[in-house]
């Protein structure tokens, strides 16, 4: 299982899809990352459920230009490439944009208290970037793969 090493990832999926013994750990991993955003703290207002309806949003949005990504209905394995190289686009995407959110939002939150302005107003539209930040980034890898199966030749069938 690959959990950071996306390039090697990239090319195992170009060749053609991974056997389902080692396919179910994405799965499985997967859905765990999708569990634990249970555990987020939430506040129950109006600005939660339009960030929440934003998100829905973003999700459809970048999954469809995701599977567009990998030849829409011409493609080969989405539902298997996008769970597998999703498991490693998330993590390897936490790794780098977490801080920098955490930092970003805490300089924020450190300067708006300076002006004795309330903050929190602020948390909505950047978690909405984060996650657009994040399906950009994750179609980036699509793209790539897609590159990576017309150089082995395993274009899916039309």
């Amino acid at each position: 299982m690959y959990f950071y090493s996306i390039e090697k990832l990239k090319t195992r999926l170009a060749e053609g899809p991974l056997p389902e013994k080692e396919s179910v750990t994405y799965v499985i991993g997967f859905a765990a990352i999708t569990a634990l955003t249970g555990l987020l703290p939430t506040v129950s207002d109006t600005w939660h459920y339009v960030n929440g309806s934003i998100s829905v949003l973003l999700a459809f949005i970048g999954t469809y230009w995701i599977y567009l990504q990998n030849g829409g209905a011409e493609g080969d394995n989405f539902i298997h490439r996008y769970i597998v190289l999703g498991w490693v686009s998330v993590i390897r995407y936490l790794t780098f944009a977490a801080p920098a959110f955490i930092i970003v939002l805490a300089a924020a939150h450190y300067f708006f208290a300076l002006a004795g302005t309330r903050v929190d107003w602020l948390y909505y539209p950047a978690i909405a970037i984060f996650e657009a930040l994040f399906y950009t980034y994750f179609g980036r890898q699509f793209i790539d793969l897609m590159q990576k199966t017309k150089a082995h030749g395993s274009l899916p069938k039309s």
